[in-house]
């Protein structure tokens, strides 16, 4: 942004009369620092958000508010992201936050409050941890500190710094963001996969040798800083020492009737005080998950293995009576690579050891291998952001996993941090991927296959010279039942016959070319009738022909239906399987990647308009030629209030004054303009930024494989709604001022800036200002999961539709849950909503597009069922009326049902969702089999009033392969599911009813008021007649 506002703060004085409460001094300073994002009352997983974006964030809590979100603060002690985590009243009595691994800070008083918040996010923007402050509630006096103190000792969140460790320069760069952009649409990452227990010890291991073993050096800087500049010395306490010969080690809570037995501590980092204290000792480790990483990251050089399992007493009283148990050796992790093999390796070795201290040990077992890059990788483009570059990954660790070698995989800064650059999914084994197709002209069949044959140096001079004939002649002989290398046989020996000046020529180049064409080359009935060939990537032999592939012709690609036929379309998903929720976000994501390319072609053309009518309007008001840039002519400039006369020959020779500020303005606006058009221009070019990021409300996806190339966050908790509310705020705070460049060109080429109004003006913007037209450029936020994490476990939609933000909500509908209740509220907000299924692709890729290229809210809603079958499934639910396919545009404007029969509730169906469900392994527990033929069948039940169906239980029967009819009994749960998509059809018809009404309404009076004016006229007319 151009400009900022300055809030206005009370001045600096000693409040040595009056007290303030620490809370009230806390809120004061973090509104301050946080600015416009600072919400006392936000959850852990929207300030983790807000932080992933690059915003400062932090929240606080009383003890019972913490304990809510308990699962969510244990998770964060696995994040490397810079936010503070408030505790107030915390001191007065014990808490479950004590017993998990953060660095803290406790204040005593309300001016320790303010020091210790400012300490704690310096110190947390440092290190990029999360921290806790703890705060007391007495009151006492405060002394505040000022903007410029603020200023200068924690800067802006955007600021660029040096790297404050090596590990970090190793990320990001010698130079980063004061707080990184982990989300972020240019350079796309992947956070919150889940670790495999395999790589669990190395991730602690790195974690504390490249991030928490800098904690203590950092924050003695901070101190010092903090003291020099407000007069306030703090000294970091340090663990005390007790003689003991036995030590329990654990990273588990501590429980609170823990006995005084021995001395136990619960850790996550050292300080080089505790190790010289605790490798003087007896050790036992007691610990649940994490026994060997944490002897990883102590670095001790043995331990007694008593127990795995929960931190209990019976646990404690065990480990000293095992006291004299034999050591055992612990699994260290490779900080460095015992023999590179490569250049690359052999340049991370160098860098590491330049700067940490390291005792490599050299790794036994099978032999590491030199894996040679995938040709994916190869065409992958390189990302400035070390952490954000696929080939950085691939060189380090990814190589190992592409080929089910993770043993080989050492512990690095990244890996500490669990982040992954987008895309990293493309490196996995091609065994388990889906492949691409490509639709292709004989014509460009031909050039491509004369391209490879140059490739690999082949003769191709006669053939080139022939290339056009060949073409036709395969043109000629394509079809449906003659298998493609026959057509190819035949196409060859027709060249050659037409050609016998050069067919000794031609037939040496034909024979050889046959060996580069891929095998899965076919011309199946639906391409043949077009004379086309049909070409898939499922030969490794044979990956570079295909990537020489001109994409599929634009005939093609105008059907809904053939939307991965689109090279950048498919590529923009990663699918290793048919599962339906895969099928669907690949369609998604390609629907996505093609959508945006329009919008980005359109916005592309604003820019450009903007940029033109601003540089005319400099033109005219300067007479400076513009094909050079105005920053020489701004270096000339000395004075504040300058004439043209001043600016010798750029300008002419007119006495007029020249106010400095607006030419500033008008070449930083198009500076602005100039930066934004290069990124767009890159993103038409299949690179720049991305078309959406998305959030994943199920633990679906493992490291490393990252499937999507955009951004990509993935809650495993079920919170996902609230951590895509922070995204969002960072998310369009990073867009927000791409927009107001835009509104700026605008008033500067009409002329109608005011300086003074406008630059407070644009200080105070907030996306919700933006127009539907300027939502419709940004790129959504997209947050997916199943039916049951949205609806099943109480996880409430309506704040992310309430703000009206241009976030789509993909849900994978398994009909395990029904969402009348919400999509009722829905169905009557301002928003998109999608019923749909993959049965009926060619209906769920254009409601797709319309939920995508909506500058509001959209809920998609996907039948995404279990069964083995799940596309004749969905063909059924749909055919039956158990699932109405339905477009809504919103406040209750228009819905379209696709099929007629959609209202129809069950009971009219002679196939039910019990009927259905039977061949779905979803559904097993909603159904018990029965010995006998009995109870009543489902259709007739349901025909039942409440009181009948007392005296009788519903079943379905089924005639298995053996032709022996079985029997099940249907769960109560299943009916009362039917019953509720039963209400929602009802509610439907209503909607669709009072719309039809509506129109009629509107009709009527649009008629009367057509009869009234034409009266009124005719009596005007007679009037003037008369």
């Amino acid at each position: 942004m151009l400009f900022f506002k300055k809030k206005k703060a009370p001045t600096p004085e000693n409040f040595s009369d009056k007290l303030y409460a620490p809370r009230e001094m806390v809120e004061h300073i973090e509104q301050l620092v946080c600015g416009l994002h600072w919400r006392s009352q936000h959850s852990i997983n929207r300030v983790v958000g807000m932080a992933l974006g690059g915003l400062r964030a932090s929240a606080l809590f009383s003890n019972r508010q913490l304990n809510d979100q308990a699962g969510a603060l244990t998770s964060l002690t696995q994040k490397t992201v810079p936010l503070l985590i408030h505790l107030h009243g915390a001191l007065a009595g014990n808490n479950q936050s004590l017993r998990l691994p953060f660095f803290r800070f406790f204040a005593v008083n309300a001016q320790q409050s303010v020091d210790f918040t400012l300490i704690a996010r310096k110190l947390s923007e440092a290190t990029l941890l999360p921290i806790m402050v703890f705060h007391s509630d007495e009151v006492s006096p405060c002394n505040l500190p000022s903007l410029e103190l603020l200023s200068e000792f924690l800067g802006l969140e955007s600021d660029k710094i040096n790297s404050p460790t090596p590990a970090q320069a190793m990320l990001f760069g010698e130079n980063r963001r004061r707080v990184p952009q982990l989300w972020n649409l240019d350079q796309p990452m992947t956070v919150g996969l889940t670790m495999p227990a395999a790589l669990r010890d190395r991730q602690w291991a790195s974690r504390q040798k490249f991030f928490d073993d800098h904690i203590e050096s950092l924050l003695q800087e901070i101190i010092a800083e903090f003291a020099e500049l407000t007069g306030r010395h703090y000294q970091a306490a340090h663990f005390t020492q007790r003689q003991a010969d036995h030590w329990v080690v654990t990273t588990d809570p501590l429980p609170e009737d823990l006995p005084p037995l021995a001395p136990v501590v619960q850790i996550r980092f050292m300080t080089a005080e505790l190790h010289e204290t605790l490798k003087k000792a007896q050790l036992s480790f007691i610990d649940h998950n994490h026994s060997r990483a944490l002897a990883t990251a102590l670095n001790l050089s043995g331990y007694s293995l008593v127990h795995y399992g929960p931190l209990t007493t019976d646990a404690v009283e065990a480990a000293l009576e095992l006291s004299e148990a034999q050591p055992v050796g612990i699994v260290g992790a490779d900080y460095l690579y015992p023999e590179p093999l490569t250049p690359k390796e052999e340049l991370f070795n160098q860098e590491v050891m330049a700067h940490y201290e390291l005792n490599n040990k050299k790794s036994a077992g099978v032999e590491r291998p030199n894996i040679v890059p995938p040709l994916a990788l190869q065409q992958h483009p390189q990302s400035a952001l070390p952490l954000a570059d696929l080939h950085r990954f691939w060189a380090h660790n990814g190589k190992f996993f592409a080929v089910g070698q993770s043993e080989h995989c050492i512990a690095t800064p990244a890996l500490a941090t669990g982040v992954l650059p987008a895309g990293s999914g493309k490196m996995q084994n091609t065994s388990a991927r889906y492949f691409a197709h490509r639709i292709v002209e004989p014509a460009d069949f031909v050039r491509t296959l004369l391209a490879r044959m140059r490739q690999e140096n082949y003769e191709t001079e006669a053939l080139e010279r022939q290339a056009r004939l060949f073409g036709q002649i395969l043109q000629r002989h394509i079809s449906a039942d003659m298998p493609f290398a026959e057509i190819f046989e035949r196409s060859s020996a027709d060249l050659c016959a037409q050609r016998p000046a050069e067919a000794t020529a031609l037939q040496g180049i034909l024979a050889n070319a046959s060996y580069f064409v891929p095998p899965s080359t076919s011309c199946p009935p639906k391409w043949a009738a077009e004379k086309c060939i049909h070409i898939t990537d499922d030969s490794p032999d044979h990956q570079q022909f295909f990537a020489l592939l001109p994409n599929t012709p634009e005939r093609f690609l105008a059907q809904p239906q053939n939307i991965l036929l689109d090279r950048d379309a498919f590529q923009a998903f990663v699918r290793t399987d048919h599962s339906p929720s895969q099928v669907i976000m690949h369609l998604f994501s390609a629907v996505a990647k093609v959508s945006y390319r329009q919008k980005t072609q359109e916005f592309t053309q604003l820019v450009e308009q903007k940029l033109a009518a601003l540089n005319q309007h400099i033109a005219s008001q300067l007479s400076v030629n513009l094909a050079a840039d105005l920053g020489p002519v701004l270096d000339q400039l000395t004075s504040s209030d300058l004439t043209l006369a001043e600016l010798a020959q750029k300008m002419d020779k007119r006495q007029n004054p020249v106010d400095r500020e607006w030419l500033q303005l008008v070449h930083q606006t198009r500076q602005g303009l100039e930066r934004l058009l290069a990124v767009l221009q890159q993103t038409l070019q299949g690179q720049g930024r991305a078309s959406h990021g998305i959030i994943s409300q199920n633990a679906s996806g493992v490291y490393p494989w990252s499937p999507v190339m955009v951004p990509w966050a993935q809650n495993g908790s079920g919170r996902g709604v609230e951590l895509t509310l922070g995204i969002w705020e960072a998310h369009i705070a990073s867009l927000l001022p791409e927009f107001i460049l835009l509104r700026q060109a605008d008033l500067l080429a009409q002329g109608r800036y005011n300086i003074n109004y406008h630059n407070e003006f644009f200080a105070d913007f907030s996306w919700k200002q933006l127009g539907s037209a300027e939502l419709a450029f940004c790129p959504p936020l997209v947050l997916t999961g199943a039916d049951v994490d949205f609806y099943a476990r109480s996880q409430s939609l309506a704040e992310i539709f309430r703000i009206k933000a241009p976030i789509k909500v993909l849900v994978f509908d398994t009909l395990r849950t029904t969402p009348a209740a919400a999509l009722q509220q829905f169905l009557a907000g301002d928003m998109f909503v999608l019923q749909s299924s993959l049965s009926h692709q060619e209906h769920l890729v254009a409601g797709m597009s319309k939920g995508f290229a909506s500058p509001r809210p959209a809920l998609l809603h996907v039948l995404s069922p279990g069964a083995k079958d799940y596309l004749r499934f969905a063909e059924k639910a749909v055919e039956a009326g158990i699932y109405p396919l339905l477009q809504a545009y919103g406040q209750g404007q228009k819905v379209e049902l696709l099929n007629s029969q959609a209202l129809q509730v069950a009971s009219d169906s002679s196939l039910t969702l019990a009927d259905l469900a039977l061949e779905n392994p979803d559904f097993v527990p909603e159904y018990r089999l029965l010995a006998n033929i009995e109870g009543l069948p489902i259709a007739e039940y349901l025909q039942l009033d409440n009181e009948d169906r007392q005296e009788t239980f519903p079943v379905v029967t089924r005639t298995d392969e053996s032709g022996i009819v079985r029997t099940w009994r249907v769960s109560e749960h299943l009916i009362d599911l039917m019953a509720e998509q039963d209400r929602f059809k009802n509610l439907l018809a209503h909607f669709v009813e009072n719309i039809d009404a509506e129109k009629q309404k509107a009709a009527i009076s649009a008629e009367i008021t057509a009869e009234l004016t034409q009266a009124v006229t005719q009596s005007l007319l007679n009037l003037a007649q008369s």
